[in-house]
């Protein structure tokens, strides 16, 4: 690997008590892990193709194999909003639920997280948000203890939302996009196997992969990067530039989706580490805006330009050098190196042709999504 920069922290605290296990046919084991409760509200999403992979019921057998019982709740949307949320903790409620299992990408998980404070805190989900019409009121000091436990279980790679603290929720009143961060919405569990990605389409792909490979450069291009979330960095941004072209190419590719696998608690952890930059506020309202646009694919869309402007500002020009040389340019002496390495990478993975106008996304819209990114 390489050599990471001095960071600008060079204190740091790592606290992770999501229990990761990790690898292929995992999934077939967890009955034989003890589980945080007796009856699990088990959370997917409104694609049918959760059932149709068998994933549903496979978790279900897993669930009896270890002597709990369990509801489905299948109504969460690919950008989830409160109202569902609501919807599914007053189920949980209602059928004595104790623990939560998210089945799914990354809005089943955020939703999962969200409806676990909602079904054990009195006030509403959105009153706890804070920017434009959250409540802004702040979660209980004992909030770990009082959240329902979590069983994450991913079929995508790339939210890192298995394994870190925040959820991403919209209002579907006001049509706003939040973040909530909160040490209670830890998985209890989070159980990776990379068996679960091999049915994602290339695209999909490498909008995910993407994803969790954004988190990281992001994360090593903060103020608030560490010497320990450097070594996440680098790992997550050497492994989707050398496996995530193969993944995309070949779905089946198991040594190439383990990898990208891989890539998602790295970016969780570089998540909870470092933080992510002005980037995924930026893309949060280009989805909040059209909500048919997928958060990887907003990254990407993004992305180019967003560390083109970085690098005329010569914001840390020795760290887009390293980074220059995780995207395999091994003798890059200039920052500029990384922006052609980056170009490059979004031609493998097939995502150079992204147009924001695709999406109705225009210039007319730019100066309401500005007054949005700064509102939140």
């Amino acid at each position: 690997m390489v050599n990471a920069v001095v960071p600008v922290q060079k204190t740091f605290m790592f606290r992770h008590p999501t229990r990761l296990v990790f690898g292929i046919g995992v999934l077939n084991k967890m009955h034989e892990y003890p589980m945080p409760g007796k009856k699990a509200m088990i959370c997917i999403d409104k694609d049918p193709f959760t059932r149709k992979l068998g994933y549903l019921d496979r978790v279900e057998n897993e669930l009896k194999l270890a002597g709990c019982t369990f509801e489905v709740f299948d109504k969460i949307e690919p950008n989830p909003v409160v109202s569902t949320v609501y919807e599914c903790a007053e189920l949980v409620k209602e059928t004595g639920c104790d623990f939560i299992v998210s089945l799914g990408g990354g809005a089943t998980l955020d939703s999962a997280k969200a409806i676990s404070i909602s079904a054990t805190h009195p006030n509403k989900f959105w009153d706890y948000i804070g920017g434009r019409s959250g409540g802004g009121l702040p979660l209980p000091p004992n909030c770990e203890s009082l959240t329902l436990p979590i069983i994450a279980i991913g079929t995508t790679a790339g939210t890192g939302s298995e394994c870190d603290l925040g959820m991403v929720i919209s209002n579907d009143e006001t049509g706003e996009k939040a973040v909530l961060k909160h040490p209670g919405c830890y998985p209890y569990y989070c159980f990776e196997d990379p068996e679960l990605m091999v049915s994602v389409p290339p695209r999909l792909t490498a909008f995910q992969g993407y994803d969790a490979m954004s988190h990281c450069l992001e994360g090593y291009l903060m103020s608030r990067s560490t010497l320990y979330s450097d070594v996440f960095t680098l790992a997550a941004v050497e492994n989707c530039v050398r496996f995530l072209p193969r993944a995309v190419r070949n779905g089946h590719d198991m040594e190439a989706r383990e990898r990208i696998c891989f890539t998602v608690p790295l970016s969780s952890w570089c998540m909870n580490l470092a933080g992510s930059s002005t980037m995924h506020p930026l893309e949060h309202v280009l989805s909040e805006y059209n909500r048919k646009l997928h958060h990887g694919c907003g990254l990407i869309m993004l992305s180019q330009a967003y560390y083109t402007q970085q690098v005329k500002m010569h914001t840390c020009d020795d760290r887009f050098v390293e980074l220059a040389r995780a995207f395999g340019v091994a003798e890059a002496t200039r920052p500029e190196q990384f922006l052609a390495a980056h170009a490059d990478f979004l031609k493998q993975i097939g995502c150079d042709d992204l147009k924001m106008s695709d999406y109705g996304i225009t210039p007319e819209v730019f100066p309401q999504l500005i007054k949005n990114v700064r509102a939140s």
